[in-house]
């Protein structure tokens, strides 16, 4: 996002990013005034975090965003549009690791996914220590309450610890999650579900978060149909 900036965000009514005369204009099929004013505040690395509330909306029911446009302004035009997909596996909430007291403020979101042979966790985090290549791991714990009920790594009955993952952040601090792990599931053998994930700095533990359910629409955004 462009830094230190409060822009627009909203859900158009269109089921498509490949053109812009398929993003639509904002959604409020039935409604007596369109209630899409609603923005986000970026800070200096250009990262925003949005938590709002829309009455009036539903994921498949009155008035469905399911599959529809997400679309992300600058203060002069349109800069990024993704689709509200429901997410396929468990969300996770990054937040502060319990008793941290260092600079970097991490915030994020991802999905655990379980295909059939392992589980995969897709998503992006900021607030990083920039430029950096560090640890992200799953753990025992059930809460993210105090360090205690972290636990440490997540590989009951297995020969060796399998949480060597990293993510690498960019200079902004900003990275993309993608982390493959055979030997788990969510709910079945070695299951994942409702432990803690730890982000780690170079130096410390930084971030923690629950693999868990959340009523939750996914979009991945990406650049805005023509915007260059």
């Amino acid at each position: 996002l462009p830094a230190n900036t409060t822009a627009g965000w909203h859900i158009h009514s269109g089921f498509s990013c490949s053109d812009a005369g398929d993003v639509g204009g904002h959604y409020y099929d039935g409604l007596a005034s369109d209630p899409w004013t609603t923005t986000y505040t970026s800070d200096a690395n250009g990262v925003a975090s949005i938590d709002h509330t829309i009455a009036g909306f539903s994921i498949s029911d009155m008035r469905p965003v399911g599959g529809r446009t997400l679309v992300i302004h600058s203060p002069q035009e349109k800069i990024g549009c993704g689709l509200l997909k429901v997410a396929t596996g468990e969300i996770t909430h990054m937040g502060p690791y319990p008793g941290y007291k260092g600079i970097e403020t991490v915030i994020g979101t991802f999905v655990t996914a379980y295909d059939g042979t392992g589980i995969t966790m897709t998503g992006t985090l900021a607030g990083l220590p920039s430029s950096t290549t560090a640890g992200i791991h799953i753990h025992s714990g059930y809460s993210c309450e105090d360090a205690a009920s972290v636990g440490g790594h997540y590989f009951e009955g297995m020969p060796t610890d399998p949480w060597t993952t990293t993510y690498t952040s960019d200079d902004k601090g900003a990275a993309q999650i993608s982390v493959a792990m055979k030997e788990f599931t969510l709910v079945a053998a070695s299951p994942v579900m409702g432990r803690t994930v730890v982000v780690h700095s170079p130096k410390d533990k930084i971030a923690c978060g629950l693999v868990g359910k959340a009523t939750t629409l996914m979009a991945s955004v990406g650049i805005y149909p023509g915007y260059a």
